[in-house]
C-alpha cells in the first residue's frame, strides 16, 4: 500500500425527498489498498457507491481521481475513469458463454471482426488465475450461483481497473470459492489495484483489509486501520451498542422432545443421521457447503425424500411427503435463498405473511380480511417491521425486514418446529441482533428451533446444543458451554482435534 490516494471524496452529500442518504461524508482509497465499507442497511454504502459509478448524482461535495477532481455523470465515464462496481446482484447474459459475458462490451478485436478464439484463451487465463475450471464456452444459463459470480469478477479484471468496488462478492460462493477470491484479491492489491470491499461477513473483512470505513445513517462515523482485536470496536461503531449485546441470553426450560430423527439416510448426502428436538431448545447444526445440512432441512420439511431412517414428531412416527404436510403438522421452514423459496416477490408484505396461515383464508380461497388484517398488523408491530405500508411490496423492504417477514408467515401458522436456515445470510449486523432476539423469543416460548448455519459464531452464540456436519455425516454433538469455535470449525472440516 503506497500510501498515495487514488480515490479522494470530500463531504459528499446526497438525499431522496425528505431522506438524507449521506450527510458530509470523507472517503479516501489508497494505492493498492483494501478498504472495507461497513455499516447497517440503510447506512448510505450503496448511495456512495452508486455516486461513483455514475447512477446517482450528487447534491454537493467534491470526488478526486489521481488528485484531480472528476465529475461522474454517468456509467460510461465511471467505466473511463477506471471504476468498475462488482454487484451482489449478478448481471450476466444467460444466453452468451462464459468468454462472451467477460469481454462483453470490450471485445476483442482486429481489422472490425472479434477475435473469438483470443477472448476464449484471455477468458481461460483469467479464470485460471482465479483457481476456477470452468469451460469458457459453456453457457452462463448452465452455471451454478458461485460459479456465475466469478464469472461476473472474471469479467471486472478483464477491464484492467484502477478501482474495484466488491458489493457482497462472497454472498453465493462456497468457502474454497471465497479462499480463492481472496487470493485474487492479494494479488491485485499487489499489483495496485485499489479495492473498496463491502460485505455483511465481518470475519472476511477483517481478514483482507488494510483498513475499515464505517457509515450509520448516512454519517461517517470513524475509519480505522484493520488490527488484531479490532472486531468489538468495529461492531459498535455500526450498531452503537457492544457485541456482547449481539446474541440475547441462554435462560429457558426446555420441554418434551418434538421432534427426532432416526438413522436418517439419502444416497451421496446423508448417512445415519440422528437427533433430538426438544420443546424450547435451539439445537444448532453447523456444516459448510456439502456437508448435507440443506438436505437435512429439506428431508423434515417434505421437500426431499430419504432412502432410510424414521422421522418422529411428538413421540409419533410421520411421514412428510411434501411441504404443506409439513406446514399442517406445524413445521416451518426458512430457506437459505428467501428470495427464491421464502417469498413471493410480486406480492405485498401482507400477502408474504398471512400465505400459509390457513385461519386467513376460507374454503373457497377467499381471503378473511378481517383475520389476516389482524394478524399482519400483529406480526408488523411484534417483529418490530420496518416498511412504508403492508401493501407495500416486499422487495422494497430491507433484507433484514424481508427476513422478518418470512418469520412471520410462520408465527401465523400453529407453529412447534421452526427450521431456520442460514437466518441471517445477507443480512446487516443490526438486523442480525434483532432476529436473535426474535429466535430466542420463539424458543422460550416453546417451539423447537433446528438453526441451520455456516457461521459458526452464530451457532455458538444462539445454541443450546450444537450437532457439527462434514459430508453427510455427524461428527459430534456438543453442548455449547464445552465446545469453542476452533473445534466446531475443525469438525465441520472433517478434521478431530
Amino acid at each position: 500500500m503506497s500510501g498515495q490516494p487514488v480515490l479522494k471524496v470530500e463531504k459528499i452529500s446526497k438525499s431522496f425527498g425528505p431522506i438524507k442518504a449521506l450527510q458530509n461524508v470523507d472517503f479516501e482509497l489508497n494505492h493498492g489498498e483494501v478498504h472495507a465499507l461497513l455499516g447497517e442497511n440503510g447506512a448510505g454504502k450503496s448511495t456512495l457507491v452508486k455516486i461513483l459509478a455514475g447512477i446517482h448524482p450528487k447534491d454537493s461535495g467534491r470526488i478526486f481521481i489521481d488528485d484531480k477532481e472528476v465529475e461522474i455523470p454517468n456509467p460510461y465515464v465511471s467505466s473511463k475513469l477506471g471504476i468498475n462496481v462488482i454487484h451482489q446482484d449478478i448481471k450476466l447474459v444467460n444466453g452468451f458463454t462464459v468468454g462472451e459475458n467477460i469481454f462483453l462490451n470490450h471485445e476483442l478485436t482486429k481489422n472490425g471482426v472479434i477475435r473469438w478464439n483470443q477472448i476464449h484463451r484471455e477468458s481461460a487465463k483469467i479464470l485460471k488465475k482465479l483457481d476456477i475450471n470452468i469451460d469458457t464456452r459453456m453457457l452462463v444459463e448452465k452455471l451454478g450461483i458461485g460459479e456465475r459470480q466469478i464469472v461476473q469478477i472474471a469479467k471486472a479484471i478483464s477491464l484492467k481497473v484502477k478501482i474495484l468496488i466488491m458489493d457482497e462478492p462472497t454472498a453465493a460462493l462456497t468457502e474454497i470459492e471465497s479462499e480463492s477470491l481472496f487470493k485474487l484479491i492479494r494479488q491485485l492489491k499487489a499489483e495496485g489495484v485499489s479495492i473498496i470491499y463491502i460485505s455483511h461477513r465481518l470475519g472476511e473483512v477483517f481478514a483482507i483489509s488494510d483498513r475499515i470505513t464505517v457509515l450509520r445513517d448516512g454519517k461517517l462515523i470513524d475509519t480505522v486501520k484493520c488490527e488484531k482485536d479490532i472486531a468489538e470496536k468495529v461492531i459498535h461503531m455500526m450498531i452503537g451498542r457492544d457485541i456482547q449485546d449481539l446474541y440475547p441470553a441462554k435462560d429457558k426450560t426446555l420441554g418434551e422432545v418434538v421432534l427426532e430423527l432416526k438413522e436418517i439416510s439419502q444416497k451421496n448426502n446423508l448417512e445415519n443421521i440422528s437427533l433430538q428436538l426438544r420443546s424450547g431448545e435451539i439445537l444448532g447444526v453447523a456444516g459448510l457447503l456439502g456437508s448435507g445440512v440443506k438436505n437435512l432441512a429439506y428431508i423434515v420439511f417434505g421437500m426431499e425424500k430419504y432412502e432410510k431412517g424414521s422421522i418422529f414428531l411428538d413421540g409419533k412416527f410421520v411421514h412428510i411427503k411434501n411441504p404443506k404436510e409439513a406446514i399442517n403438522k406445524g413445521i416451518g421452514l426458512l430457506p437459505e435463498d428467501r428470495k427464491q423459496l421464502g417469498l413471493c416477490p410480486g406480492l405485498s408484505v401482507a400477502e408474504n405473511i398471512i400465505m400459509a396461515c390457513n385461519d386467513a383464508w376460507g374454503k373457497l380461497g377467499f381471503r378473511k380480511e378481517k383475520v389476516a388484517r389482524k394478524f399482519v398488523n400483529r406480526f408488523i408491530k411484534e417483529l418490530s417491521i420496518k416498511l412504508s405500508s403492508p401493501n407495500a411490496l416486499i422487495t422494497s423492504l430491507s433484507g433484514g425486514n424481508q427476513q422478518k417477514v418470512v418469520i412471520a408467515k410462520w408465527l401465523s401458522t400453529k407453529l412447534k418446529v421452526l427450521i431456520l436456515h442460514e437466518p441471517t445470510f445477507g443480512v446487516d449486523i443490526g438486523a442480525r441482533a434483532e432476529i436473535y432476539s426474535i429466535i430466542n423469543s420463539l424458543a422460550n416460548s416453546g417451539v423447537a428451533v433446528l438453526l441451520i448455519s455456516s457461521d459458526m459464531l452464530e451457532v455458538l452464540g444462539m445454541s443450546d446444543k450444537i450437532m457439527c456436519m462434514y459430508k453427510g455425516k455427524i461428527t459430534g454433538t456438543f453442548d455449547t458451554n464445552i465446545i469453542d469455535e476452533k473445534k466446531v470449525r475443525a469438525l465441520c472440516s472433517g478434521l478431530q482435534i
